[in-house]
């Protein structure tokens, strides 16, 4: 079972997904909208944001 990622952002007042098993696909998930962080990926700056 997966989670629909889409109605869960809508859901949510701070959409914000910390993986910390790294599974999720990062340019997806902030495609939806999230703000994302993997545990021990680097960090890279969303899109259009630097």
């Amino acid at each position: 079972m997966y989670a629909d990622l889409r109605t869960i952002r809508n859901d949510m007042s701070m959409p914000l997904i910390v993986d910390a098993r790294n599974m999720l696909d990062t340019e997806a998930v902030r495609a939806l909208g999230f703000e994302y962080y993997g545990i021990a990926r680097p960090q890279t700056p969303a899109l259009g944001t630097g």
